[in-house]
């Protein structure tokens, strides 16, 4: 004989491994990430979308790169409700590229992205957005680490852009 779990016991199995990795059975970072990926995968099977990317922890928080493709709805289906900037779906103008500097991202406690409005380093939700040719003509802004460079809108607000 079995033990039959619920769905609220299971959401509770899921919810417990997903934010404390250390409970014992996931405490290294290369199997969480695994956990974590094939969880989204899951998700993507049964209701759309894709992982572009593997799980990855950023300062402490674990993030998952999500895609919209044919197989979810317009509106973003279950994704939806986490995608506020609506970037599930690639665009079909030019790509977009926003300044990005990892020494003020550091120490801006995430504002690493260049507002040219605001003049100041931001969160990539604010930062100025530049097309393919004004990368061409746009100065870097100063930063001390002397690190600013230029990153794909579309991969950062994955979380892509690291020092790594």
């Amino acid at each position: 004989m079995s033990k039959q779990i619920s769905q609220l016991e299971l959401a509770q199995l899921l919810t417990k491994l997903l934010t404390d990795p250390n409970s014992g059975e996931l405490d290294e970072s290369a199997k969480f990430a695994a956990f974590m990926t094939d969880l989204g995968q899951v998700v993507a099977d049964h209701c759309g979308g894709e992982i572009r990317t593997e799980a990855h922890e950023q300062e402490g928080i674990w993030y998952l790169g999500v895609r919209g493709n044919d197989s979810l709805p317009e509106d973003g289906g279950v994704w939806k409700d986490f995608d506020p900037e609506g970037v599930l779906f690639e665009s079909k103008v030019d790509p977009t590229w926003v300044i990005y500097s990892f020494t003020e991202h550091r120490h801006g406690q995430g504002k690493g992205f260049w507002s040219e409005e605001q003049k100041t380093w931001v969160e990539i939700s604010n930062a100025k957005r530049y097309t393919e040719a004004q990368t061409e003509s746009t100065e870097f802004p100063f930063t001390p680490g002397r690190d600013a460079e230029w990153g794909l809108f579309n991969k950062a607000i994955e979380g892509i852009i690291s020092p790594d």
